[in-house]
């Protein structure tokens, strides 16, 4: 008799919503966080209201997951945001939960990209 496979579901997708948009509490399969956005940390594409590049990264170095999805992710929003801003923002008032775990995850995705750029060959450009 084959054994019984359980059909894990997915994790819940983590979304951010103002404090004043009570209406996306209690969605199935979302877990959502009530934030206070300022203008500059949401920007829109296509309609969606997104939060920025350098919020987002903000948020994964300070998050409570950090695997190699969330490293590899938050490395290629920090090249485009920029780690000197990544880090100025960590210096801000509002980010003190976590603060140090985040700066130091944002020195190893540094460090690491740093490696990876000595050890690429040289395109010759």
């Amino acid at each position: 008799m084959a054994a019984r496979r359980r059909r894990r579901r997915a994790p819940p997708l983590q979304c951010c919503a103002t404090v004043d948009d009570r209406g996306a509490a209690g969605t199935d399969g979302l877990d959502i966080r009530e934030l206070r956005l300022r203008p500059d940390d949401v920007q829109s594409l296509a309609g969606v209201r997104l939060t920025s590049t350098l919020r987002t990264a903000v948020d994964l170095l300070r998050g409570a997951e950090w695997g190699t999805a969330e490293r590899e992710a938050t490395a290629r929003l920090v090249r485009l945001a920029g780690a000197d801003a990544v880090r100025a923002s960590l210096e801000d008032s509002r980010y003190t939960v976590h603060r140090v775990r985040a700066i130091r995850r944002l020195q190893e995705v540094v460090a690491e990209g740093a490696t990876a750029a000595k050890s690429s060959p040289s395109t010759g450009d």
